[in-house]
């Protein structure tokens, strides 16, 4: 029956536990502290950790008691009753009610609940986010992993037949070599045939010269013959010797490919095996690291269990409260209905008692006036007239109505209860509201004065230095127009206002042999120059020390390319500028100092090539 005086004493100090959070309580001893009469710890049980706070609580029974026991309390001494009233050393009174403040620390403990709630919940989907994001990264490494291994085991088996294409090439390579060596021995009989076969001409001819008989000249052209027919082998065989070095020299080289795209390829499977070792060790983490993972969700979810038990008994309670506040607040507006419907009373009374009052008022006029009248006319005063029976009938009727009334008026007027006694403090913090908000108003007025004038001044020097900056441009505009077209004229008009602050802006431009007008009806390559010069006559008015081209010169032919990169190298040299230009124009690739360029040597790897055009010593091609 003790738990209200309990909380009345400690309040926001129940929430603290004994053991290590932001709130707790831990054991201490001080010396020369004695213990209150009639300490708390006589009525209640408490952990020892409480024992020192407590015993400086004393128990009263009634308040008359306490106001005489909190004179002589010590520095840190207190006392409460059953009701929740609070007496402290140092003069502090709390009126018990414990019911609102039970209602209010519900409240914060079910908002700290709720916030609680908030950050348990956020770490959660922290945590599923966390753990999605590591699935979807082992899922992509168990993908780039099949993924390689299918490469490999492709690499495998185009080396395997590699090795088998470069062993078949090896047997052609020596069997060629073996037909060469063999063709190389016949063409040798065939010379050495040939040498003996002319040295039997020579004799023949030799004996042709002394025998001039049929037999011999047949026997000669037979011989020449067999001449011709040799030389026609020893040419055929030639050409087989021509074709077989080439085949050799063709296989060689193929050779030498295959050899080398077996180095690659054993230094791609090298590569790809320390990769899956990589992975598989990254997985083998990834697989242990997701085991630990697998204890914080039950972990979370026995925290969120708890916190919904809690939860559900702070809902019950504070549902509790709040249908006592619900009537509270009933109460109090049933109480405001009836203080509405008496101070309604109250002003009627009160409008009524000055009506009275003023009908008093004239009464005493006219009495006065009647009793002057009298006095005129009888030169007696109205007391002596008491023989007029009628006159003094009329006359006390009067005056008893009226004390009837004034009776009756001011019963009611006790019945209106008390006056507000804080009507003129309430005005005049009306009035001190009324004041502040002057000032403040003041103070915006002063501010929006400001603004006004500080808005028309930047609107002043905007406009100029707007106007300076159209005329610069404009100039510039025309001067470039005239380069890039070896002529013509070009101008910026401003449009629909002459205020440069709302204005619109009109090109307006005509090449060499044409009419003046809008850019809208130049031709394609006719708007690019007029737009690249537009675009120039404006960095001109404040070069920046890097300008960015990106394919300016798509839409224009050779010889205008030329004349943007006549116009390029002069902004260069005038304004220190460096211009990257993305482009894929020959002619303007060959007018720049450095190219960097993306090649694909390999499918899918792209490598950046830079030249340097100042450092290249150009030959004249032969």
């Amino acid at each position: 029956g003790y738990e209200d005086l309990v909380y009345a004493a400690l309040m926001n100090e129940l929430d603290a536990t004994i053991n290590k959070s932001a709130k707790t309580w831990i054991k201490k001893t001080i010396k020369d502290i004695n213990p209150i009469n009639n300490s708390i710890t006589k009525y209640v049980k408490a952990p020892k950790e409480l024992e020192l706070i407590l015993s400086q609580i004393g128990f009263v029974e009634n308040s008359s008691r306490a106001l005489d026991i909190q004179k002589n309390l010590k520095v840190g001494q207190s006392l409460v009753d059953k009701k929740g009233n609070v007496w402290r050393w140092d003069g502090f009174i709390s009126e018990g009610n414990l019911q609102q403040k039970k209602i209010i620390d519900s409240l914060k403990r079910i908002e700290t609940l709720k916030e609680d709630e908030k950050k348990i919940l956020h770490e959660l989907n922290l945590y599923k986010k966390e753990k999605n994001e590591k699935i979807l990264i082992e899922r992509k490494n168990f993908d780039f992993e099949k993924t390689e291994n299918l490469k490999t085991e492709g690499l495998y088996k185009k080396l395997d037949s590699g090795l088998i294409e470069l062993s078949k090439i090896r047997e052609k390579i020596s069997l060629l070599k073996n037909n060469k060596d063999k063709l190389v021995e016949v063409i040798n009989s065939l010379v050495g045939e040939k040498n003996r076969i002319q040295k039997e001409i020579k004799i023949i001819k030799t004996e042709e010269e002394n025998k001039k008989g049929s037999e011999e000249k047949n026997e000669r052209e037979q011989v020449q013959k067999n001449i011709e027919n040799l030389d026609k082998k020893i040419e055929e065989k030639r050409k087989q010797i021509v074709s077989i070095k080439e085949i050799i020299m063709k296989k060689e080289i193929n050779r030498t490919f295959n050899q080398n795209d077996l180095k690659k390829s054993l230094k791609r499977r090298d590569e790809c095996q320390n990769q899956i070792d990589t992975l598989k060790k990254r997985e083998a983490s990834y697989l242990d690291e997701d085991k630990k993972l697998e204890y914080y969700p039950k972990e979370f979810e026995k925290k969120i269990n708890d916190l919904q038990g809690k939860k559900n008994e702070v809902s019950i309670k504070l549902k509790k409260n709040q249908d006592e506040i619900t009537q509270c607040i009933n109460d109090i507006k049933l109480c405001e209905d009836r203080f509405n419907k008496y101070e309604r009373l109250r002003e009627n009374q009160k409008n009524e008692i000055i009506r009275i009052e003023s009908y008093l008022e004239n009464l005493k006029l006219k009495e006065k006036e009647l009793r002057n009248m009298i006095f005129e006319k009888t030169s007696t005063q109205p007391e002596d007239l008491e023989k007029n029976g009628a006159m003094q009938k009329e006359k006390n009727a009067d005056v008893t109505a009226v004390n009837d009334i004034l009776e009756k008026l001011i019963f009611q007027r006790e019945q209106m209860g008390p006056v507000n006694l804080r009507a003129k403090i309430e005005e005049n913090e009306l009035s001190k509201t009324i004041d502040d908000l002057e000032l403040e108003k003041n103070d915006l007025v002063q501010a929006i004065q400001k603004l006004r004038v500080a808005i028309n001044k930047i609107n002043l020097e905007g406009r100029n230095r707007l106007f300076q900056a159209y005329e610069k441009v404009d100039k510039n505009f025309s001067d470039l127009f005239k380069k890039l077209f070896d002529g013509g004229e070009a101008k910026l008009e401003l449009i629909k206002s002459d205020d440069p602050l709302q204005t619109g802006l009109e090109i307006l431009a005509r090449p060499p042999g044409k009419k003046l007008s809008s850019i809208s009806l130049l031709s394609g390559g006719e708007k690019t120059l007029t737009a690249i010069a537009l675009i120039f006559s404006i960095f001109l008015i404040n070069p920046s020390p890097l300008c960015i081209l990106d394919e300016v010169d798509a839409a224009l032919d050779d010889v205008n390319v030329e004349k943007f990169c006549k116009i390029l190298k002069e902004l260069k040299n005038n304004t220190k500028t460096k211009f990257l230009i993305i482009t894929h124009h020959k002619i303007t690739m060959s007018s720049i100092d450095r190219v960097y360029g993306v090649t694909m040597a390999q499918k899918g790897i792209s490598d950046l090539v830079s030249v340097d055009f100042d450092k290249i010593d150009f030959k004249e091609a032969v």
